[in-house]
Formats: C-alpha cells, sequence, structure tokens
C-alpha cells in the first residue's frame, strides 16, 4: 500500500484539520517516509493535481476541492496525467433520510462526511421530521432516537472541518405524523399528519423548531419541508372553522413561518410542490398542462428559495421545462434529484442512473447551481444505506465531468479508494437485488409477505408462477455468489447474504406448499413442504440476527424494534404454518383456510399507479388485511 506524507508546518490549518480527520482510514501520516501531499490554495474555481518528482501537488479552490483532489491521488488518478476538475455547481450535497426508524449515530455520521469530502460533495442535510430534541416537548421524537443539541454541534463542527456545510431538514406543516400522534399535540393537529394553521400554539411549536436549529447548526440556511399537505384545512380545523381554500391557508401559513425566519436571521428553502400544484386542475405536481397563477408568485416570500425535488423522470426536457416553471414562481431553484435506495434492500443503479443523468444534464444546461441528492428509506429503512456511496461516487463523478458519463474506471477506482469497497460487485448485486423491478414487483414484497395470507404471493401465483421460479433462482444464485465475497466497507455484502439466503429458502418453501397443497401433496409429500418451511424458518432466524449487527453498526438502537417485529412475526407465522401443515398430515384438520382464499385481480388503476411495486408495496399492507394492528 502506498503511503503519503504531509508536512503540517507547510499547509494552512483548515488542510491540516482535514487531514487529521482522515488519516485513521487512509494512508496519510505527518511523519515518516511517503510521497508528501503539497496543497496550494488557488483563486480559480477547481481543483488541479500534478504529480511531481517527490509529491503530488493539490492546488484547490475551496476546501471541497482539496477533498476531491485528495481522493483523486489515493485512487491513483494522477499517476500517469494531471487532473483537472471544476465542477459546474458551487454546492453538491446529500440528504440522508433519519425520519424511517435507522437514525444514524454520530460516529456512522463522521464516517459518511469523510467519504462524501473525498467525493467532492460540499453540503449535507439530516432529515429529521422530529427526530431532534426540542426543550419543553418531551413526546417531539419521544422513543425515536432523537438527536441531541450537543450531537447535531458535534456533527457540525466535524462537517465544517471537511468543508462540508450541515443544513437542517425538518418539517413545519405536514409530513409530522410520529409527533401528532401524541394527545400532547391535539389541539395543534390539523389531521394526522398536518399541523393547524391560524392556531397560536402551532407556531410557538414551530419558533422552538427555528430556535433549536439556529442553536445546533452554524448554517443560516434551515430546509423547513412543507410538501404534500394534501389534506390541510380539512380535519379538526375545517370542524372549527369550516372549509377555507386549502391553496390560501398554505400561502398564509408560509409567509407567517417565513417571517419568523427573517426574525431569527434564517433563510428558509422549501420543497416546492404545494406551490406547482396550484397550477394543476388535479392538483399533479408534473402536469403537462400546468399553470401557475398569479396567486402562487405573489404568494412565495421573497425569502423563501423553491426545491424542485424529482426522482423519477428519465427526459432531460422534462426538467428543463420544470425549472421554468419554478423560474416562473421566483428565482432559480435548488435541484432535489434522488440516488435510490427507497423499500429496497441495496442501492438501485440503473433507476439512480437513468433519472440522475437527464436530470444533472439539464442543471448544468440551465445552470442551475445547487443540487442534492436524497437518500430516502420509505418504509422502514430495511436497505442498507451505505450501499449508496457506490451511486454518490458515480454521481460525483458525474457532475465533476460536466454531466457527460463518467469513465467507470476511474469511479471503480475512486470508489475502491475513497469507500474502500468493490464498485463493480455493488453494481452487479444491484442488478441482481433488484431484478424483482422487471417483474414490476420488489424483493422486500416477499419477505414480508405473510406466508399464510400470501397476499402478495396469490396475486403472483395467480398471474404468472413462472415469475416466482424466476425470482427464487435468483436469489439463490445471489446468495451463493455472495457467500465468497468479501465484506467490503460499504454496503455489507455479509448481510445481503443473509438477505438473499432469506429470500431464496422462503420461496422455495411457498413453490413447495401451493404445490403441495392445491395436488392434495401428490406432486410433493407433506412432510417435504414442513421441511422446506423448516428452512425458511431458520433462514429468517439468520437473518434477523444478521438485522442486529448491520443495525447497531449504523444506527441507534430506537427503530431496531420494528424489524424486530417484522421479521419476528415471520418466524411465528412460519412456526405457525408448520403447525397446520403438521395437523393437515395428521387429519386434525381438512384444509387450511388462508390457502383456500382465492387470488383477487387487482385494478389496472391501482397497478398503473403503483408506479414501482404491484399489487402492494409496503409491510402494512403485507403483513395483514386486518385493519387494527
Amino acid at each position: 500500500m502506498k503511503k503519503y506524507l504531509w508536512l503540517p508546518e507547510k499547509n494552512p490549518e483548515s488542510i491540516n484539520n482535514f487531514l487529521n480527520l482522515m488519516r485513521d482510514d487512509y494512508p496519510i501520516y505527518s511523519s515518516g517516509s511517503g510521497m508528501e501531499l503539497c496543497f496550494i490554495k488557488n483563486d480559480k474555481p477547481g481543483l488541479l493535481v500534478k504529480k511531481k518528482k517527490a509529491c503530488f501537488e493539490i492546488t484547490y479552490h475551496e476546501l471541497s476541492d482539496a477533498g476531491r483532489g485528495l481522493g483523486a491521488v489515493l485512487a491513483g488518478l494522477a499517476e500517469n496525467m494531471p487532473v483537472e476538475e471544476c465542477s459546474p455547481m458551487t454546492a453538491i450535497g446529500v440528504m440522508l433520510d433519519c425520519s424511517r426508524n435507522s437514525v444514524m449515530t454520530v460516529t456512522r455520521a463522521k464516517l459518511w462526511l469523510r467519504r462524501l469530502a473525498l467525493l467532492g460533495y460540499n453540503w449535507v442535510m439530516f432529515y429529521t421530521k422530529d427526530i431532534y430534541e426540542i426543550k419543553g416537548e418531551e413526546f417531539f421524537g419521544y422513543l425515536r432516537g432523537r438527536y441531541t443539541l450537543e450531537e447535531l454541534r458535534e456533527i457540525d463542527n466535524y462537517a465544517s472541518k471537511l468543508g462540508i456545510r450541515i443544513t437542517g431538514c425538518i418539517q413545519t406543516l405536514a409530513h409530522l405524523e410520529p409527533a401528532l400522534r401524541w394527545p400532547a399535540y391535539s389541539e395543534i393537529r390539523d389531521t394526522a399528519s398536518v399541523l393547524m394553521t391560524q392556531n397560536e400554539k402551532s407556531y410557538q411549536l414551530i419558533g422552538k423548531m427555528l430556535d433549536f436549529f439556529s442553536a445546533a447548526l452554524k448554517d443560516r440556511r434551515l430546509h423547513i419541508g412543507m410538501d404534500e399537505a394534501f389534506d390541510l384545512g380539512r380535519g379538526q380545523y375545517m370542524n372549527q372553522n369550516g372549509y377555507q381554500d386549502p391553496a390560501l391557508l398554505y400561502l398564509e401559513h408560509i409567509k407567517k413561518v417565513a417571517a419568523m425566519c427573517r426574525v431569527r436571521g434564517i433563510r428558509p428553502m422549501i420543497w416546492s410542490d404545494m406551490f406547482l400544484r396550484q397550477g394543476s386542475k388535479n392538483k399533479n405536481y408534473y402536469d403537462p398542462e400546468m399553470r401557475i397563477p398569479e396567486s402562487a408568485r405573489a404568494g412565495k416570500p421573497d425569502n423563501v428559495d423553491l426545491i424542485y425535488w424529482d426522482y423519477y423522470h428519465t427526459d432531460e426536457q422534462f426538467y428543463t421545462d420544470w425549472i421554468n416553471h419554478h423560474r416562473k414562481i421566483g428565482g432559480d431553484p435548488i435541484m432535489a434529484s434522488s440516488i435510490w435506495v427507497t423499500k429496497s434492500f441495496w442501492y438501485r443503479h440503473e433507476l439512480s442512473r437513468i433519472t440522475c443523468t437527464p436530470c444533472v444534464r439539464a442543471c448544468i444546461q440551465e445552470k442551475i447551481t445547487e443540487i442534492f441528492f436524497a437518500l430516502w428509506e420509505d418504509d422502514g429503512a430495511y436497505g442498507d444505506r451505505d450501499s449508496a456511496l457506490a451511486g454518490l461516487t458515480w454521481a460525483g463523478d458525474l457532475i465533476y465531468a460536466g454531466g457527460k458519463d463518467p469513465d467507470e474506471n476511474n469511479t471503480t477506482l475512486r470508489f475502491s479508494a475513497v469507500c474502500l469497497a468493490d464498485y463493480k460487485l455493488h453494481i452487479a448485486v444491484s442488478e441482481m437485488i433488484n431484478t424483482a423491478l422487471k417483474f414490476e414487483t420488489n424483493a422486500s414484497d416477499f419477505l414480508w409477505d405473510d406466508p399464510l395470507l400470501g397476499i402478495c404471493w396469490k396475486y403472483w401465483w395467480k398471474k404468472n408462477p413462472q415469475t416466482l421460479l424466476e425470482l427464487q433462482a435468483g436469489f439463490s444464485r445471489l446468495s451463493k455468489k455472495l457467500s465468497d465475497c468479501p465484506p467490503g466497507c460499504a454496503g455489507d455484502i455479509r448481510h445481503l447474504t443473509k438477505v438473499s439466503a432469506a429470500l431464496s429458502a422462503k420461496m422455495e418453501a411457498q413453490i413447495k406448499l401451493y404445490n403441495g397443497y392445491f395436488s392434495k401433496f401428490q406432486n410433493i409429500k407433506i412432510n417435504d413442504v414442513i421441511r422446506f418451511t423448516e428452512i425458511a424458518l431458520e433462514a429468517m432466524k439468520n437473518l434477523l440476527a444478521s438485522y442486529r449487527v448491520f443495525w447497531y453498526e449504523r444506527a441507534k438502537t430506537f427503530g431496531f424494534e420494528v424489524i424486530q417485529i417484522r421479521i419476528g412475526s415471520q418466524c411465528l407465522r412460519h412456526e405457525e404454518l408448520i403447525a397446520r401443515l403438521g395437523e393437515v398430515r395428521d387429519n386434525k384438520i381438512d384444509v387450511i383456510p388462508e390457502l383456500e382464499q382465492q387470488a383477487v385481480n387487482f385494478p389496472a388503476w391501482y397497478q398503473k399507479n403503483e408506479e414501482y411495486y404491484k399489487p402492494i408495496c409496503t409491510w402494512r399492507h403485507l403483513a395483514t388485511p386486518a385493519f387494527d394492528l
């Protein structure tokens, strides 16, 4: 392994602080032998890395340029020719979703910040609906792993030494259901997820939110959310005040919160959809017939920046058109794209590639200067967030290449050096674990599906049994392939081996069950079905044990109970299935009622609206059709 030497007396304090944080992960030393690292500050934007006889010379403008330059040196990209890059963006960021049960520990956050700094990122947000500790609000983030003021200050101070700005990312209108569930907030609850507007107690709480982040972070910008308030004014507010136009309530609310921000010296940014939906007859954010009304233009406070979020479109012109829709409301938007880990056990490379590429190209063409990639973790954060570092490496290279397709060899080398893992393996695994998407379903559907009720299984068994055979075989191959792979320091290959083994074993058991039960066990003996179900049960237990190690390496303890509930219930339901099969074998019962229930056809409109997941897409829908849970 090559060693690199930096001499503190030759470098400014900012570089010394940066390198001191990197030395534990990388072969960088302040004494001894090695190729010297020489850092030269420059007024010209961008970075230039040259190999000299006895040193690597890294010329940089911002500290994030120095970080990316160091990443290039570690990757060996400057060994044979200079590396010269200049980002077309002033801010390249990542939004980490900490509101779906998995709250990243401070230690893990620091690791992520080191990786991101070497990839050239200079902006990070932690999405926290109620995951921060407000003084006097005991039920806000109660038992959810909320960050303390001291924890966020520690993360913020650490990030600033790496040239990364931490911006708070919260909600001040909708998406507050984790807090509003508690009786303590009954007076300010409009609906299950939306705050009551025109209520002074709502604004007292929002004031506390703003004060918390004013004290916690150095950045004077704050993402205050305000998206998807679909039922605004239609709950308790309407009971008390009668019907009011939700658009007017929204504009009044944002005007008041923006004024509260101004008093505190905060410049807020918001998700833009509630503004653009005002220009659509069916309130569709992406309505091609959209006409922005004058009320929306006039209603946006001048100190509020809009965030255009789009994780779906694959056409560059669409992004260009929607950027210009935002400009009609006021100013250039901030762009939010996505590195996809949503409802998946692993990073989804192909989906990220076909959506991020046209997005980045449109932003560069339209001279949008700020972009961040959201890592949403809907349905409980059961996936491997760290596997998305492969996507973030690729996306960083895409931006620094000016929107041109990155050189895969360079991306591979950079990922290996910075994230200490195999890029091509991460991408290959992405294709294999997400193979269910080509059948318009999702691998996790088959893990969460109840083995007796079989909401998902029945649907596919009726529609196309061959799909299930192909998926089971694919998960089996993946489990065997991964068993010989090194664990890596990005996505956890060891854990994914357990995931794919559990999927394979469960699906094989279900195939045996359906073939046996509906042939009155002529095609396969009932004892063999029991044996395969017992194998699936053991695989579930192994998966739960793996999840425990996986979770505690990354996240606070709060939220892990959800994983235990989900997989623990799978174990119990497999045990119940084994018991029922034993009763059939022993002639104690004639039928298993859950299996006798025939599959239903989900309507075409439902399938269309569930863009990537058919017929159902969350654990809550798959665990049981029972209403009370």
